[in-house]
């Protein structure tokens, strides 16, 4: 449930968690938790925290038992750290969102704070560039006032002024040295991060370009005579391919037939989100198009978790036995695990194919992929845009 940054957050949690179990009765205490219960560090170390916040996500019992040893619980407390502590105890609603916040305003502060760092030290250099100078200038100054006093000395003292003046240069040349190396460096970092950034751009945008497809209007026009934006020409096919079905319906069994004709409007539409919340039935979501639709960026923990609370709602709003399957690809591990209850998040090697293979009559396809809706409504499923799910959970 949480990132790194997140387990950092619900330290003061952990703590009250210690006092608790210290308090109650040792056969009380859950096994795993034991050593946390008899850990006298001053500073409970990263596994022991991890595994706490675990067991106080998972166990309903335990966190009551800890808010009721606890009186200073407060979810608007002035420290970030206390605050989400409290949240995660008390879980009042929308307590996922404030907690991502509070993560999110922690990771601004301590990139600010990097940021200072840095900033400091580049102060520090400039400082010690300009004592340099200010060494060399001297040095330059006492090899010229040596020269003119020295100038009408015997041949053994000029002698002794160039080996002086010798040291003094090479002082000089190894100051200049180091000032060009630092500022080198500089410009080598900078266009170093100028690079990454370029790079993660156009890798964003491939990625995009990659999973949408678009069709440049120009050809479609050409080949197809449809003028218009693209999510035009799109729901114009859309309803020529339902209108190519519907003339046709003979050739469908009568449970695909009630699933193709069961949307009575647009499915770019909120309205249709609206419609299909009537009647039970398993939503299949392709969670990378949802995500980045909310977000206007390539979706990270925060925007997972977001999605999944969103779609709790969803859920409410639902008819009676209404089920969500949330799908994101994945190339480590293929996996899944309960978001609350009726949603079910899967990590797959692709969400596409997954999604198509599970859909049948009583779905519902969420996907701005036409492939994956039109895989999905030749299996019976009901297929709508992820717009239509993003401006349901906007209105």
């Amino acid at each position: 449930m949480t990132t790194p940054a997140d387990i950092e957050l619900l330290r003061p949690a952990v703590e009250h968690l210690r006092v608790t179990m210290r308090r109650i009765d040792s056969d009380e205490v859950p096994a795993r938790l034991r050593r946390l219960a008899s850990s006298s560090a001053r500073r409970i170390p990263p596994p022991l925290l991890r595994q706490a916040v675990d067991a106080l996500d998972s166990d309903d019992w335990l966190r009551s038992k800890v808010v009721e040893e606890t009186d200073d619980l407060d979810p608007d407390a002035p420290a970030r750290e206390h605050a989400a502590s409290a949240l995660f105890l008390l879980r009042p609603p929308s307590w996922e969102e404030r907690i991502a916040e509070l993560s999110e305003r922690r990771r601004h502060a301590d990139l600010a704070g990097e940021l200072a760092r840095m900033e400091e030290a580049r102060h520090d250099d400039a400082r010690t560039i300009e004592r340099l100078r200010g060494e060399l200038k001297r040095l330059e100054r006492e090899r010229d006032a040596i020269e003119s006093s020295t100038a009408e000395r015997f041949g053994a003292e000029i002698e002794l002024e160039a080996r002086r003046r010798l040291t003094a240069d090479r002082v000089r040349a190894e100051v200049e040295r180091r000032v060009e190396d630092t500022i080198a460096e500089k410009s080598a970092v900078e266009e170093a991060l100028r690079a990454s950034e370029g790079r993660l751009a156009e890798t964003r945008l491939a990625l995009e370009r990659e999973r949408r497809k678009p069709v440049e209007v120009s050809t479609t026009e050409a080949l197809l005579g449809i003028p218009g934006s693209p999510e035009a020409i799109a729901d114009t096919l859309d309803r020529v391919a339902l209108a190519a079905r519907r003339k046709v319906s003979t050739q469908v069994e009568p449970t695909v037939r009630h699933a193709i004709d069961d949307l009575a409007v647009r499915p770019d539409l909120p309205e249709a989100v609206t419609e299909l919340l009537r009647t039970p039935r398993r939503w299949l979501i392709d969670g990378y198009n949802v995500a980045h639709l909310l977000s206007g960026r390539q979706p990270e923990a925060m925007d997972r978790l977001r999605l999944e609370a969103k779609l709790a709602d969803l859920l409410t709003k639902a008819a009676s036995g209404s089920i969500v399957t949330l799908f994101w690809d994945s190339s480590v591990a293929t996996t899944s695990r309960r978001a609350g209850r009726g949603i079910e998040v899967r990590y797959v090697d692709s969400a596409d194919d997954s999604i198509i293979e599970n859909s049948r009559p009583g779905s519902v396809v969420v996907s701005t992929d036409r492939r994956v809706r039109e895989g999905g409504e030749a299996r019976g499923a009901v297929a709508i845009w992820s717009e239509a799910l993003v401006g349901w959970f906007q209105m």
